[in-house]
């Protein structure tokens, strides 16, 4: 699974977003690997300029596994912003919420959003072996002897940004 950040959305769905991020959604959707969450639904529907919009929306409803926001989501949303804050950064709690979905789930978290993908993109997609290029900046599954040097082990399932 792959939850898609509304950022990676957004150049999927204008005519002249990133061609590099629309290829990666583009892929996710037709793996079937692409996923949305209630947040990411509410942001786009929030931007919806016009009809093509609302149909493309009411589409990807019809086709998208939506991600629930449960009691585990919270939790984690609530460590991931502390362990964030502490290392001196502050991020929307809009994008925090969303990687944490990402990360209770098990899915990686696709997103165009730069500072998302420095300091979240990590917590959520690093697992004990792997690491989702996507999120990280590289352009293939890396192992973990070239994780990038702001990943640093938390424990047996994940990494954390520093």
């Amino acid at each position: 699974m792959i939850l898609v950040d509304s950022s990676s959305w957004i150049h999927f769905l204008r005519p002249n977003g990133d061609p590099v991020v629309l290829s990666r959604v583009e892929a996710a959707l037709t793996s079937g690997a692409a996923c949305w969450c209630p947040l990411v639904r509410l942001e786009l529907w929030n931007g919806a300029a016009g009809d093509r919009d609302r149909k493309s929306l009411r589409d990807f409803e019809d086709v998208l596994l939506e991600l629930a926001f449960d009691d585990e989501v919270w939790a984690g949303a609530y460590e991931l912003a502390h362990r964030v804050r502490g290392a001196g950064v502050s991020l929307p709690a809009t994008d925090i919420l969303i990687a944490a979905c990402a990360r209770r789930h098990g899915a990686d978290l696709e997103t165009a959003d730069r500072q998302s993908k420095r300091h979240l993109g990590c917590a959520v997609s690093c697992r004990y072996d792997r690491i989702l290029a996507t999120t990280c900046g590289s352009s293939m599954l890396a192992t973990i002897s070239s994780v990038p040097p702001q990943c640093r082990p938390v424990d047996e399932r994940d990494f954390t940004c520093s």
